[in-house]
């Protein structure tokens, strides 16, 4: 089985999506009837086994003359299954789509814009799809009816076990004092914002302001580059607000240092940074939507209603006892057991390899003959139109 994978997501961020991927594509290749070719549109990172080829870089102003040259691509590789890392399509590949989650959908974004319309065209075009957890599949089903369940599977993310552990004092020391952090802190990961302001994490402010602590400051990982003004000037001297880049040793390092782990997010596809939290025995706060449900449990996180700020200020206090983060570490580092890469992995060359039966009994050619025409028209008028 000739698999065509497209790096676009390498291009565009090293985030959540890329880690996955990197997980991923080691696992498929594994199997003895695979061979893979990946499209390295930049920042693709070097896999053992893989044959990488370079690409043009991806915008989606131009997507439908990608997916004739991403076509052509496949022809001369001779794929038999198509994959997208990020909704890219090509004219008559059968594809099989990883589903992250339905956020755009679920937040009424504007799905005008050609970015999302072109996930809604990979949705169209896939024939088989993965999503990463139940409720992303419950989700897809229900804004696209007309995808039959029996095309649909699921399986939870899994992490790193070799890097996300509980770090030992040398190396939480050394991260602590290269960053100054001379008091206890709560970490944050990723955004703290996000389009619809998702991410929720206002409210971790607003709690630690009207409860006036300030005894404990906050680490941020990754995300917004700034912070509100506003905020800043609210907090004063009160707190400290640190924003840093991490590696992921480093980011390992935060988590086993942390007081605790605060996600507070309104939605989420998986939730991956909770179940690293977890593997690092770091103590979490989190809410039960979208998939939260399903991978944050008690006691090793404490379930908080997302818009209640005194829910936040009331779990702040739970964490000032050692005792119940101590109880909230051990059973983090028995949820953690459960998740692997080798699960979600084979989910995917199953559905591979059902997508490749599919097309040994095919009656698709109509409708890829369509699909070729529409996509041809496409990439003949004003590239920011949307379709």
């Amino acid at each position: 089985m000739r698999i065509l994978i497209d790096g676009v997501f390498f291009q565009l961020a090293q985030s959540g999506i890329a880690r996955v991927w990197k997980s991923l594509i080691p696992i498929l290749n594994s199997h003895p009837d695979v061979s893979i070719v990946l499209a390295d549109r930049g920042n693709c990172p070097e896999i053992e086994g893989i044959s990488a080829v370079p690409f043009p870089a991806y915008h989606a102003s131009y997507a439908a003359d990608d997916s004739i040259l991403l076509q052509k691509l496949c022809d001369f590789h001779k794929a038999d299954i198509f994959l997208s890392t990020f909704f890219t399509t090509p004219l008559k590949t059968p594809s099989v789509l990883v589903v992250y989650d339905m956020i755009p959908e679920r937040f009424s974004f504007d799905l005008r814009d050609r970015f999302w319309a072109e996930k809604e065209i990979a949705l169209s075009y896939a024939r088989r799809f993965v999503c990463i957890s139940k409720s992303t599949k419950t989700d897809l089903l229900h804004f696209y009816p007309e995808i039959p369940d029996n095309n649909v599977r699921f399986n939870y993310l899994g992490y790193d076990k070799s890097v996300f552990r509980r770090m030992d004092r040398v190396d939480i020391e050394i991260f602590v004092h290269k960053h100054a952090l001379q008091r206890p802190f709560v970490l944050m990961v990723g955004s703290r914002d996000q389009n619809k302001g998702y991410k929720n994490g206002k409210i971790l402010f607003d709690a630690l302001l009207k409860s006036n602590r300030c005894d404990l400051d906050v680490l941020c990982v990754g995300g917004e580059e700034t912070f509100d003004e506003s905020l800043i000037a609210e907090i004063g001297s009160r707190f400290r607000v640190l924003r840093i880049e991490a590696t992921d040793h480093e980011l390992a390092c935060a988590y086993s240092a942390a007081r605790a782990f605060i996600y507070p997010s309104l939605y989420e596809g998986f939730g991956l940074p909770v179940v690293e939290a977890m593997a690092c025995g770091c103590p979490i706060v989190t809410t039960n939507k979208g998939s939260l449900a399903e991978i944050a449990r008690e006691p090793a996180c404490i379930i908080v209603e997302p818009d209640s700020v005194e829910a936040m200020i009331d779990a702040l206090r739970l964490l000032d006892d050692e005792n119940c983060r101590e109880v909230m570490r051990a059973a983090g580092l028995r949820e953690c057991l459960q998740y692997n890469w080798e699960n979600i992995g084979q989910t995917l060359y199953e559905t591979c390899k059902d997508a490749l039966e599919d097309a040994g009994r095919d009656t698709s050619e109509a409708f890829y003959e369509k699909w070729k025409t529409l996509r041809l028209i496409q990439s003949q008028v004003n590239t920011k139109a949307i379709f």
